[in-house]
């Protein structure tokens, strides 16, 4: 029987059920998918910290800042311990290695110790080729919702929403600070983690709009309920910010399958679907904040013809493949 072990964070004693219900996204929509389609195929699977036995793969996981040093230490040894008897794999999901964060080193050596990474971009891939020279695998990042419909009509004030986690919340304050004009009115509904919502609270935020703000926890519960009341959403960014250049495309995604027109930053990941959304950048914006519903049919043409490729069993399929195609060719 093929054994899978996924390092992860997460404790031993977890559950699937723990992995798919996990506040952290890099548990929840790549770890979950992993472990179930693993064991759809009858294999072994186990996951944690410490590498059980000699597993035929072992796939890294999001290491996290939590206790950094002493889970680097722990994991390269883990790994370095199996290597000459594992596929090793890595699934690479933020660009630690352009910049210095904590978690930098630990991917400047693990990176010498795989056969394989998997991202969850075109544009990731890109900047991955100029530090690892072996292949590199796409596999997108899941949703996890069911679609609503666009609305036909929207209210005055707009209610805006913006869901993500606290990394992203400063490029919202600087949003907000420079993008409404004097006489805007505006409701304004933020999802984030409770760092995201403390940091957003206490900021010194100013705008020259009138502007009612609602914060609460991020769910996928309370971003459905949140959908049900926006007319719309924005998803600023920094396009010269290189932590932001491999960013997966799933909050756009999520919020087309919410049924919201959607305003973002042209993101890299986010180009090829330039069609579906409107630009932050120049007049696109106040012609979306003017009216969303005239952005509707773009909303529903993409849950159409986008929405599909990234529902949980066509990532889980993608999964699939790429985990037989690795066993096939070792």
């Amino acid at each position: 029987m093929l054994h899978l072990h996924y390092l992860t964070p997460c404790s031993p004693e977890d559950d699937l059920t723990t992995l798919a219900r996990s506040n952290l996204a890099s548990v929840r929509l790549r770890a979950a998918p992993v472990v179930r389609i693993s064991r759809a195929l009858g294999w072994r699977v186990t996951f944690g910290e410490v590498i059980s036995e000699n597993p035929s793969i072992v796939l890294i996981g999001k290491i996290g800042s939590q206790s950094i040093e002493v889970r680097q230490k722990l994991w390269l040894e883990e790994i370095q311990r199996i290597k000459q008897n594992s596929q090793i794999f890595l699934d690479y999901t933020d660009h630690h290695l352009s910049f210095n964060s904590p978690m930098t080193s630990f991917y400047e050596a693990a990176i010498q110790l795989v056969d394989r990474c998997i991202v969850p971009s075109a544009s990731m891939a890109s900047l991955l080729m100029k530090f690892w020279k072996g292949p590199i695998s796409i596999i997108e990042d899941p949703i996890e919702i069911e679609c609503l419909a666009p609305k036909e009509m929207s209210k005055k004030p707009i209610t805006l929403l913006w869901f993500g986690h606290s990394t992203n919340i400063d490029f919202l304050i600087k949003f907000i600070g420079s993008r409404f004009l004097e006489g805007d009115r505006i409701r304004f509904i933020v999802l984030s983690n409770e760092v995201g919502l403390n940091h957003f609270a206490s900021s010194n935020l100013s705008s020259k709009a009138n502007i009612e703000f609602n914060l609460a926890l991020w769910s996928l519960n309370n971003i459905t309920e949140a959908a049900r009341i926006a007319d719309m959403c924005i998803i600023p960014s920094d396009l010269n910010d290189s932590k932001k250049m491999g960013a997966s495309s799933n909050r756009l995604i999520t919020a087309l399958a919410l049924g919201l027109p959607t305003a973002a930053d042209n993101l890299p990941s986010y180009q090829e679907f330039a069609k579906y959304y409107c630009s932050l950048q120049g007049n696109d914006f106040r012609n979306i904040l003017n009216d969303p519903t005239k952005y509707g049919p773009r909303v529903s043409e993409a849950q159409i013809k986008l929405i599909p490729r990234f529902r949980m069993n066509k990532i889980e399929q993608d999964w699939k493949n790429f985990l037989l195609n690795s066993v096939a060719t070792s």
